[in-house]
């Protein structure tokens, strides 16, 4: 579901069935570019100079300087740059979303929605696209704790599609919050669906 979106610097080839992730200068935890370089010369907030982007490129996360554990002993930590230090960032927000909403589990089309909804714009069109959803940061900065606390509704729904008593597979069922919130997924073999 979520993949790391390359470290060459250039267009990023079409994977569509995962969300493509690239990295983000991001030195102290904030949005807002006043965070100082610890490691290297990126500018705070930007897309990193080695990151991929291009249409492909879904959602951006911290990839720069990020501490990380090493093998060696159970305090070895290192200090790594790159797309696949970004990626973990999405993976473990969407484990915390599933965590809080456990009927998301397994419902990739509105684990994409609320990732993409609550990520930050961060408008850039030098590379294409458009404001919201361009080709350098993709939907945006991804915001943890906004994706988490959309994830929480506290409601689930649950039903059967049916068409004269038969249940409808592979339907398309969706449902908006008064906040606006958009969650949809896709019938089963039998017609159910669970909404979380």
């Amino acid at each position: 579901f979520v993949q790391s979106a390359g470290n060459d610097g250039r267009e990023k080839g079409a994977y569509p069935e995962s969300m493509s992730v690239s990295a983000l200068a991001d030195f102290d935890g904030k949005a807002g570019g006043l965070g100082s370089p610890t490691c290297r010369s990126d500018e705070d907030d930007t897309l990193a100079n080695f990151s991929n982007w291009g249409p492909e490129v879904d959602i951006a996360a911290p990839g720069v300087s990020v501490r990380s554990s090493v093998k060696g002993t159970d305090t070895s930590y290192s200090v790594f740059s790159g797309t696949s230090m970004a990626a973990p960032h999405v993976a473990g927000t969407v484990a915390l979303m599933m965590s809080a909403g456990p009927g998301l589990i397994g419902d990739i089309n509105s684990l994409s929605n609320l990732l993409n909804s609550t990520a930050l714009d961060i408008g850039d069109t030098s590379c294409g696209g458009t404001l919201a959803n361009n080709n350098v940061y993709g939907e945006g900065r991804l915001e943890a704790r906004a994706a988490v606390e959309q994830a929480s509704s506290g409601a689930t729904l649950r039903g059967t599609v049916s068409d004269a008593g038969v249940g409808v597979s592979g339907a398309k069922v969706t449902a908006v919050r008064l906040d606006g919130l958009t969650r949809a997924t896709i019938t089963d073999a039998t017609g159910a669906y669970v909404l979380g």
